[in-house]
């Protein structure tokens, strides 16, 4: 069985998934786990600067398992899709044109406020 382990351990390693805490990582990676699939954390991050997506924690699987392990994640924990992308990017964009629409007016009051002065 440690032989098996190693082996896993070799092989090449994908993207599965982001989750957005350590608590999910963990969760996830113990159904991957449970489920005969070898998972582990990853060391990159999700759109850290992106509205409505927190940074998230990486989740590595075996390249050969990863459509049984993101069949089995999408009936578990429901993920959006197979990139991790958000679900909707349009209404992702549609807040990124409010907020920067919001920015701009309060810059365009405040110096307003500023001129009057």
């Amino acid at each position: 069985m440690a032989m098996m382990d190693q082996i896993k351990t070799d092989m090449k390693k994908i993207h599965l998934a982001y989750a957005p805490t350590q608590q999910d990582a963990d969760t996830w990676i113990s159904l991957l786990e449970k489920s005969g699939i070898h998972a582990e954390k990853g060391s990159g991050i999700r759109d850290l600067y992106a509205i409505g997506s927190p940074v998230g924690i990486e989740i590595l699987v075996p390249e050969e398992d990863a459509p049984r392990a993101q069949a089995l994640l999408k009936t578990q924990v429901h993920l959006p899709d197979s990139s991790g992308a958000a679900p909707n990017a349009a209404g992702r964009t549609l807040r990124w044109v409010v907020v920067s629409v919001i920015a701009i007016a309060a810059l365009l009051f405040i110096r307003v406020l500023v001129l009057r002065q």
